[in-house]
């Protein structure tokens, strides 16, 4: 697994309170050929990274299969495919900090429809998708 460096700083002031005037507001749709799509028509499209990174994951699960239990070959093709999940992990994420701050600053309210994935999860046809845009 990676080592992830973490460093944590605080210089001690808060800042006072400033009073909030809302003057913008956004309105935004989850979806799965989209993956938001806002009030005013505009289209976030959906950057499929399970999908993209299927193939090599397909590789990876196989070949650890393959391995015989205990060897120091499975353990290093188990590290193999927790790593290529760990990128689409962190892509995920970085995608969707990036499209949260951009919203953010766009707009001072945002309003985002609830959505109970975990009942669309049990449409095995769909599940693989949904959860990829989820």
């Amino acid at each position: 697994m990676s080592v992830k460096p973490l460093l944590l700083a605080d210089d001690g002031q808060e800042a006072a309170a400033k009073p909030i005037y809302i003057t913008t507001v956004a309105g935004y749709d989850l979806g799965l050929s989209h993956y938001l799509i806002g009030n005013d028509g505009g289209k976030v499209a959906n950057p499929r990274h399970l999908v993209n990174a299927y193939r090599r994951l397909r590789s990876d699960s196989k070949a650890l299969s393959r391995k015989k239990l205990g060897s120091a070959n499975r353990r290093k093709a188990r590290v193999r495919l927790a790593t290529q999940h760990e990128l689409v992990a962190n892509a995920r994420a970085d995608f969707q900090h990036k499209l949260s701050r951009r919203i953010i600053d766009e707009n001072q309210a945002v309003i985002v429809e609830t959505l109970k994935s975990a009942n669309m999860m049990k449409n095995r046809r769909l599940a693989r998708h949904i959860g990829d845009s989820a």
